[in-house]
């Protein structure tokens, strides 16, 4: 892992020597571009340990709230459906930050609250003819 850390910071330093040269401001320019580039990727850093640390809180709050058979089955949920797991996780969430939820939620719990996703999310099958007016010269016989 340590290998492929080293060749990143060795590949960066190449673009950023390669940028730097190349462009036609000369040298002030080229260090301010740099700066700015350096300024962005710990933007970009910030932004991701940001949004672990969300997802660990996350994790953290559906174990809390699941028990282990509901867990099981939202795990077996998002291999199939992420969305859907997804859209029940934030759910399970939010009832519990109104209050809703008293205890972990068991596996029956968790099955009511998909069969009402189910309810609402329902499509009913539609059925559309469309009929073609055309001329056939036997008709008219």
């Amino acid at each position: 892992m340590d290998d492929m850390a080293a060749w990143r910071a060795r590949r960066m330093a190449e673009m950023q020597a390669g940028a730097g040269g190349g462009g036609g401001g000369g040298g002030g320019g080229g260090a301010s571009s740099a700066a700015r580039q350096q300024q962005q990727q710990q933007q970009q850093q910030q932004q991701q340990q940001q949004k672990a640390a969300e997802e660990e809180q996350r994790r953290l709050m559906l174990a809390q709230l699941l028990s282990p058979a509901a867990s099981e089955r939202l795990s077996r949920i998002r291999l199939v459906k992420p969305t859907k797991a997804r859209q029940v996780e934030e759910a399970v969430i939010g009832a519990a930050r109104a209050g809703r939820i008293s205890g972990p939620l068991d596996e029956d719990g968790l099955k009511a609250l998909l069969q009402q996703f189910a309810a609402v999310n329902e499509r009913k099958p539609s059925i559309t003819i469309t009929r073609r007016n055309t001329f056939d010269a036997d008709d008219s016989d």
